[in-house]
């Protein structure tokens, strides 16, 4: 999973215009004509063979590696290649996958699933419940780092018969288990289960056989990636017969592509190129709320090296009044993001605490916080002292790009407006992710990408996600909200689970480790002179997506 990380790897860039020339691919030649055929010929002439329906995207990343064990990047390109037993449907829908359904023992402790009968990995070789075990125990066994986080609580699997899994949990995983799923990928064990320890965080399987829809055809980092239809796909006909992706410089350079007819659609187009696509009418635009946020991180580790004055709640509350919201998703997004206040986004719907209540950009309030509780300018230089009589200074940290520095101006001045200094400092993610197996910053922006389930996000503010290799980045470790986590996590009752769910992001809220400052949209585009059916969703290229799409008669 990625910081901008899972799901999809898309990292939005805004530059400053769109309208410059793209450095896409080369064009290809075309070919020479054939010679006409002799006029003597008598016999009767072929039967005409339709050109292969080919779909071409446009994108500045296709994946970090094919390796599904250790990729953090190219979620919905790996769903081509790789099912799952149950899938996500539309973003808030799961349905059935490789296996058709399932029923649950009455303490929840173990999930019967029915396979589906006639499935074939990519080379022939049958997928059936032996295999489907086989890779949840192998994903177990190995604590595969890119699916584990889908086991959790999870003892075995046994295979009863060719159609029948058994799944055994050492604690009841409650109504996310079938979403939790959606992260273990059903390997083929006759590849997988010859590979030593190094060869499974290494190459991995070169060919990245699954039982997807398409087939890896080929792969050239950083330029291309070409796949093509499984004619023995189980699922439905599929009236794409290859996928073709184009790396390109930036997503800039993807858009003035589509624009040219380079490539037939783009996920993930910068705020920027949106209304220069919308004068093309040849070209649909798709634009959606996504899972993700941006948020201000602010350390809450109680022994990490921020100034201790930076847990007080009250200081909390006043950077919170100090945030303007507004001018950056007015600013920096152009208008194509929500304001947020939760870490779970309106477009994850039942789970999303619509009862919270945003802290307002109030600068004077702020002030006036802080004032009262003895945080004063005693020097009259701009700067308040904390009580112990050390200025007010923060260290803050962002990635490297546009997006950030124009957010991180806008954090920063609003701090300094309640008396705060935080000049900020940019670095590439490396060098951020180094920062936190000792909580070594302050304050940091940076942003998620993410599944659009609650699981994950909750899981990291966990106290178990700030050890090193964790995904915790505020360095919270919090009982009560501990306790929460493992309720819900249990909850076999989806309406308590709900409720449990909206009582975490409330204490979040009030705990402060984020600010939680927008939801961007996702927005796609595609060319509609050349196909059509894309479903109205935060995400175009995902699988039931482009199941649905048709080429233009």
């Amino acid at each position: 999973m990625k910081r901008t990380w899972i799901y999809t790897g898309w990292a939005v860039v805004l530059i400053a215009a769109v309208l410059l020339v793209a450095c896409g691919p080369k064009a290809t030649p075309t070919p020479a004509e054939e010679p006409p055929a002799p006029a003597e010929a008598t016999t009767a002439p072929p039967a005409e063979v339709s050109e292969p329906v080919t779909l071409r995207i446009g994108t500045d990343y296709i994946v970090d590696t094919l390796n599904v064990c250790t990729t953090w990047y190219g979620y919905t390109t790996h769903a081509y290649i790789h099912d799952y037993l149950w899938q996500r449907g539309t973003l808030d829908e799961y349905g059935p996958g490789l296996a058709e359904s399932y029923e649950t023992s009455d303490d929840g402790l173990i999930w019967t699933w029915h396979i589906r009968e006639g499935v074939t990995f990519h080379d022939g070789v049958p997928f059936d419940a032996e295999a489907a075990a086989w890779s949840l125990n192998w994903i177990k066994e190995h604590e595969i780092p890119t699916m584990i986080s889908g086991l959790t609580g999870f003892d075995k699997a046994v295979a009863v018969d060719a159609t029948t899994l058994e799944v055994y949990y050492t604690e009841a995983p409650g109504t996310s288990v079938s979403q939790l799923l959606l992260d273990p990928r059903m390997m083929p064990p006759h590849i997988w289960g010859e590979m030593s320890e190094e060869q499974i965080v290494g190459e991995g399987d070169p060919l990245d056989i699954g039982t997807g829809p398409y087939k890896l055809v080929s792969y050239t980092p950083e330029e291309n990636m070409v796949l093509e239809a499984n004619p023995d796909y189980w699922g439905d006909d599929l009236a794409i017969d290859r996928i073709v992706y184009q790396q390109y410089t930036n997503m800039d350079a993807a858009v003035q592509a589509l624009i040219a007819g380079e490539v037939d659609v783009v996920q993930d187009v910068p705020a920027t190129a949106v209304d220069v696509l919308k004068e093309h009418s040849n070209i649909s635009i798709i634009e959606n709320p996504s899972a993700g946020l941006n948020e201000l991180i602010i350390n809450s580790h109680e022994e990490g090296t921020q100034p201790k004055w930076l847990l007080d709640p009250v200081v909390r509350l006043a950077i919170a009044h100090a945030v303007d919201k507004q001018q950056i998703v007015n600013a920096v997004w152009l208008g194509h993001a929500v304001i947020g206040d939760s870490v779970i986004s309106p477009a994850m719907g039942k789970w999303r605490n619509p009862n919270i209540e945003d802290i307002p950009y109030d600068p004077d309030e702020g002030n006036r916080l802080l004032e009262e509780a003895g945080f004063v300018d005693s020097d009259g230089d701009g700067i308040r002292e904390s009580l112990e009589g050390e200025p007010m200074e923060l260290r803050f940290y962002a990635e490297e790009g546009p997006v950030q520095a124009r957010t991180l101006e806008i954090i920063s001045n609003g701090l300094q407006q309640i008396g705060i200094s935080s000049p900020p400092t940019v670095m590439d993610a490396e060098s951020m992710i180094a920062l936190y197996p000792a909580c070594d910053f302050d304050l940091l922006y940076w942003d998620w990408s993410i599944s659009p389930l609650p699981d994950f996000i909750l899981s990291v503010f966990t106290c178990a996600e700030r050890e090193e290799g964790g995904w915790s980045d505020s360095c919270l470790c919090d009982p009560e909200y501990e306790r929460l986590y493992a309720e819900q996590a249990s909850e076999i009752n989806v309406e308590r689970r709900v409720e449990l769910i909206h009582e975490m992001q409330q204490h979040l809220f009030d705990q402060r480790p984020y600010v939680v400052i927008s939801h961007r949209n996702r927005i796609g585009a595609y060319r509609n002179d050349r196909f059509t059916g894309f479903l109205d969703q935060e995400n175009i290229l995902r699988e039931i997506s482009t199941d649905q799409a048709r080429p233009v008669e």
